[in-house]
């Protein structure tokens, strides 16, 4: 990310080119394939003290960061302003949710997410079944491990192997 990071600065610096929510996107997404959530936090801190809003892809990327970083609270938080803002979330952005909970163990805060999203009119998907039932069997919840799967089977959602 360090290298990421002098590219965007020579960018602004040598160019002259205003980095735009694209770009700072980006660069947050580099920082999470990292595992450096902290960093992608701070930039978007610098990209709103820019004055550039961030979208649904900024905040699913940053929410995905703090998910793989086992960053549960952040991830939440920046689903709340992304709320706030009246950004739309995505079915994305409810799986980067779902495996931030059950990263953390939280799986019936992980279910709360799967019935927000089907509320929102987004359809779970493979992913979102798989995530959730592993947060179940991780935590000893073999009952509702097998209730999803269930679920997933009378929903016509694709099975894969876990």
């Amino acid at each position: 990310s360090s290298t990421a990071r002098s590219v965007f600065r020579e960018m602004r610096e040598r160019f002259e080119v205003p980095p735009d929510v694209f770009t700072y996107t980006a660069l947050m997404s580099v920082c999470g394939e990292a595992g450096k959530w902290e960093h992608a936090l701070d930039l978007l801190k610098e990209m709103k003290q820019a004055g550039l809003e961030p979208d649904v892809v900024t905040y699913n990327t940053l929410i995905t960061a703090c998910a793989r970083g086992r960053r549960m609270e952040e991830a939440v938080a920046l689903y709340a302003e992304m709320r706030r803002r009246q950004v739309a979330p995505s079915r994305i952005t409810f799986n980067a949710l779902i495996d931030a909970c059950a990263k953390c163990g939280h799986a019936e805060a992980a279910r709360g997410y799967l019935e927000e999203m089907v509320w929102e009119g987004f359809s779970p998907n493979t992913r979102t079944y798989n995530t959730l039932m592993s947060a179940f069997e991780q935590g000893g919840a073999w009952q509702q491990a097998m209730d999803l799967f269930w679920e997933m089977r009378d929903a016509d959602v694709a099975m894969d192997v876990v």
